[in-house]
């Protein structure tokens, strides 16, 4: 055991400060506009609005905490302080240049705590510091990893070069609309060649006696420039690729290499020295560094996954009961773990500590259009809430091209949820927003501009209806990428792959197949794929460029579209029909479907801070007790 655990071992011994298992239920946790709103009403909202979604967070907290305890390395409560205190005032140094009355003048302006924060913090490192000891004791050096340290440091065989470097990145510009692979790849080998009689000329600068720190200053892109190219701990091998080492392991010392192309990037480098460090010279060096080296966040994620698939949890009926506070309640079994129950009062209070001052605006907010919407006469019965819930889950599904049962079921799953878990969510946090549409409805004036403004989104300029079906192939949403180089390439592999499938699309139609059923096999629409491509209210000619609009506008009924292209994705239309549609023969279908309509996201998202942005709050210290 190491000097550091066994210190921690005999402290942990001592024995702990005593900590309440509840929060103080006559205290005040909020005040809103002037009313104490009492822990007894904040708790059970708290528990019923994120209980049951911050369970499995929970649940790897108190199992490292129990893990720490099996081994007897317990961090003590002084050292959790000491830790916290020392973040908190290295981010005051940092953030506020150690100004600590900023701090505090910001965090109050986030409706924060120093005291709430403190306490959320102490959770997070003490989560983080038993991580370690657990860790330190488990820790066993194997030949694998002394083998693959020994490689980073040393390079591959003990082959150890000290160098200096000079980075210079090949730029290759965003390809046009409509390249091919061919002009992709003569524009990547024209803008490689570019940079690397840049570099030859770097060599030949350095060969005649330039200062190749002076170059490495002025030119390089390395972290490694401003020093002129020299490595604040050296030259690790293990930062670079076999395709640069490969290179670099021919120079011998004293030399300046040749242009090495690798990682995106053409490398000079100036070879100091080169020598053998076999693995038994470092051997003990490289284990002593291993046993001190903290755990990698990766380490600290494997070690919670670890403990949390080895533990049979569940949430019990009583998490998602109505609210209540009595003492009665209290002492009711929201979570068992591993058979041991985990009462209301021991929950709420990690759950008050480390999210009850992230989460209290939602509280505030949900009070506030509670109360407007009662002093306006406005509520909700349960069948209409469960109607817009189901509403919504269909939204979801929908948007989420999820419309099957499987791939629904699949999708809730990778999000550790289940259909009636995300129900209890949503009517946990839904019903508020709800009232809130209700008001913004209630108050909505349906105006001749609407009415016109929303015809000619639905029909354009003269009333011109034209119904379609839709093939869509999204060429990408998100990609990966180490750079933009990386990534242009990336999608254009992609847009090669879905204009080919494009094109084979277009000949099946040709050929006399049924639009709808390809639709229905290749489209990613979430809107049209299960209607075989249909729009189901019709083509909103508003949604589509100019150029895709003309273009459809120009076709017969029954007519196949070109392959048509937006920014991201490849189209191609049937034409069903095309008529006029005159305003005032929809004038009153249009008011009464702006008057039905559902506000938009961002119109809900202003109407909320609107009703919160004059009233005051604060946090009241029954939430840090």
């Amino acid at each position: 055991m190491s000097a550091s655990l066994l210190l921690l071992a005999l402290l942990s011994a001592l024995p702990q400060e005593p900590v309440p298992e509840a929060l103080p239920m006559e205290g005040t946790a909020l005040t809103i506009d002037g009313v104490e709103i009492p822990m007894s009403t904040f708790a059970p909202w708290l528990i019923r609005f994120r209980g049951e979604s911050k369970a499995a967070e929970f649940i790897e907290y108190w199992l490292l905490e129990r893990e720490a305890r099996r081994l007897g390395v317990v961090v003590p409560n002084p050292v959790v302080r000491a830790e916290t205190d020392a973040r908190l005032a290295e981010r005051i140094r940092v953030a506020f240049d150690g100004d600590r009355s900023r701090w505090l003048e910001e965090s109050a302006v986030d409706h924060r705590t120093e005291k709430g924060l403190r306490l959320e913090l102490d959770i997070q490192v003490r989560g983080e510091l038993s991580a370690a000891a657990i860790l330190g004791v488990e820790r066993e050096i194997t030949e694998e990893m002394l083998t693959r340290e020994w490689r980073y440091r040393h390079g591959r065989g003990g082959h150890t070069i000290d160098a200096r470097v000079i980075e210079v990145e090949v730029a290759i510009p965003p390809p046009p609309p409509g390249a091919l692979q061919a002009d992709l790849n003569r524009q990547r080998d024209e803008a490689r060649q570019l940079v690397r009689e840049t570099i030859l000329g770097f060599r030949r600068r350095i060969q005649e006696g330039e200062s190749f720190e002076r170059i490495a200053q002025r030119y390089s892109v390395h972290e490694t420039a401003a020093r002129g190219g020299v490595f604040e701990n050296g030259f690790l091998a293990g930062e670079f690729s076999s395709e640069v080492l490969d290179q670099l392991e021919k120079v011998p010392a004293g030399k300046i290499s040749p242009p090495i192309l690798g990682m995106g990037s053409w490398w000079l480098f100036a070879v100091d020295d080169v020598r053998k460090t076999p693995l038994e010279s470092v051997r003990e060096d490289i284990r002593r560094e291993l046993l001190t080296r903290p755990p990698t966040a990766e380490d600290v994620g494997n070690l919670r996954r670890r403990l949390l698939a080895d533990c049979e949890w569940k949430v019990m009926p009583a998490m998602w009961a109505e609210p209540g506070s009595e003492p009665r309640r209290l002492e009711e079994v929201v979570l068992e773990i591993d058979g041991i129950p985990i009462r209301r009062a021991e929950y709420t209070r990690w759950l008050a500590h480390y999210h009850g001052e992230v989460i209290a605006p939602r509280f505030v907010e949900t009070y506030l259009i509670e109360r407007e919407a009662k002093r306006r006469g406005l509520n909700m019965t349960r069948e209409e809430m469960e109607r817009r819930v189901e509403e919504d889950i269909a939204l979801i599904r929908l948007e989420q091209g999820k419309e099957s049962e499987p791939a629904w079921l699949e999708f809730l799953t990778s999000t550790d949820r289940t259909p009636e878990s995300m129900r209890r969510d949503m009517y946990a946090i839904r019903p508020a927003l709800y009232l809130a549409e209700d008001m913004m409805m209630a108050e909505r004036e349906i105006t001749d501009a609407m009415i016109e403004e929303r015809w000619v989104e639905k029909y354009g300029e003269g009333g011109h209806a034209l119904n379609a079906r839709l093939i869509r192939l999204r060429v990408a949403e998100s990609i990966p990428a180490r750079n933009e180089r990386d990534k242009w390439e990336k999608l254009r592999e992609i847009y090669l792959e879905k204009k080919e499938i494009a094109d084979r699309i277009v000949e099946r139609l040709e050929n006399g197949e049924d639009f709808g059923a390809l639709a229905r096999r290749y489209s990613d629409h979430p809107e049209t794929k299960m209607h075989g491509g249909e729009f189901p209210d019709g083509l909103i000619l508003s949604d589509w460029p100019h150029d895709i609009v003309n273009h459809l506008s120009n076709l017969e009924a029954g007519e196949i579209s070109d392959i048509l292209e937006t920014e991201t994705s490849i189209c191609i239309f049937e034409i069903l029909d095309q008529r006029h549609v005159p305003l005032e023969t929809v004038r009153d279908t249009i008011a009464d479907e702006l008057a039905r309509e559902r506000p938009n996201r961002v119109d809900l998202a202003t109407f909320r801070n609107v009703l919160m942005r004059y009233v005051p709050y604060s946090v009241g210290p029954a939430m840090s007790s």
